[in-house]
C-alpha cells in the first residue's frame, strides 16, 4: 500500500470553509476514505497553517489523481507549490 500526503498551506486570507469545500469537491469524489490533519508548519522560519490530507491506496492511477488534486489546489488558491509525500507502508486493519 502507498500512503500519499498532500501538504496544503492555508494562507491567512483563506477560511476553513474554503478548505472544506475544496476537500468535498476535489478529494471526496475520488477517494472513499482519507484523513485530514490540521497542523502548524514552518517555512523559511515563519509559521504557516497547514492541512495534511492522507490517502492510503493501492490503485495504479492514484499518483496521477493525487497530482491532479495538487494542481487544482495550487491554481485555485494561487500557491507557489504543493508538497506531496509518498511512502510505502504495511497496514493492518484490526
Amino acid at each position: 500500500m502507498t500512503l500519499y500526503t498532500l501538504h496544503l498551506v492555508q494562507t491567512s486570507q483563506m477560511h476553513d470553509s474554503q478548505i472544506l469545500s475544496f476537500l468535498q469537491y476535489a478529494v471526496a469524489p475520488k477517494f472513499e476514505y482519507f484523513t485530514v490533519i490540521n497542523c502548524q508548519g514552518y517555512r523559511k522560519g515563519f509559521p504557516e497553517t497547514t492541512v495534511l490530507v492522507q490517502i492510503l491506496h493501492d490503485g495504479y492511477s492514484t499518483a496521477d489523481t493525487i497530482h491532479s488534486i495538487a494542481r487544482q489546489y495550487k491554481k485555485l488558491f494561487k500557491q507557489e507549490s504543493v508538497l506531496i509525500t509518498r511512502s510505502e507502508v504495511d497496514n493492518l486493519l484490526v
